[in-house]
């Protein structure tokens, strides 16, 4: 079975001449993925701190739409990306090539046409936590396997639909089913106990 590569967002400047730098996660910050009209449940995710201690970051690219253009604008095995985690969440800097492209995105970043990143990454561990009388769902990542790309994007990650967060690791249809058993049981329940009294 193969690994499921996901994606998320973060925010990113520019300093010295062709170099980026930003943050592609940060750590304990709760998004939103999803609030389901059907059930109000709010499905949420963060990353834990921890999550990226002893990730596979040794040739992690900085993209631009993570390659949808096909451009490599630097990576981390030529030192030309510097990843590093801090107590704000996942760092980077980068110095981007003097490509035509990598020129126009830099310029794009300089005047804040793009100040967003997201990062694609393989999950190893994460954790569930509902809370039922708040209808929240969390999803918490604790450990990342590979990071395979940051990049700079046009939109983050997050897009607030259920096909999107289903991809980004939760099956919200699965869950919304259970949630909805899960209500029903009650009245069902209560609806027996009258018959039975009634007779």
């Amino acid at each position: 079975m193969g690994e499921t590569v996901e994606r998320r967002m973060a925010e990113m400047t520019t300093s010295n001449e062709m170099q980026v730098e930003g943050y592609a996660a940060v750590f304990n910050q709760e998004t939103v993925l999803y609030e389901s009209p059907d059930t109000g449940w709010k499905y949420l995710e963060r990353v834990d701190p921890k999550a990226f201690e002893g990730s596979d970051m040794t040739n992690t690219v900085l993209n631009y739409n993570h390659g949808k253009v096909g451009t490599i604008l630097a990576r981390a095995s030529n030192g030309t990306l510097r990843i590093k985690a801090d107590e704000k969440g996942l760092r980077i800097d980068a110095d981007i090539i003097d490509t035509t492209t990598g020129t126009d995105v830099y310029k794009l970043v300089k005047r804040g046409d793009l100040k967003e990143m997201s990062f694609a990454f393989v999950v190893d561990e994460d954790e569930e936590i509902r809370d039922t009388t708040n209808k929240l769902y969390c999803r918490v990542i604790k450990r990342i396997k590979k990071l395979y790309d940051v990049s700079i994007v046009d939109f983050p990650a997050y897009e607030g639909t259920a096909i999107n967060a289903r991809a980004e690791g939760i099956d919200i249809e699965k869950f919304e089913e259970i949630v909805k058993k899960e209500e029903r049981a009650p009245a069902e329940q209560r609806k027996r106990i009258f018959i039975l009294t009634n007779m």
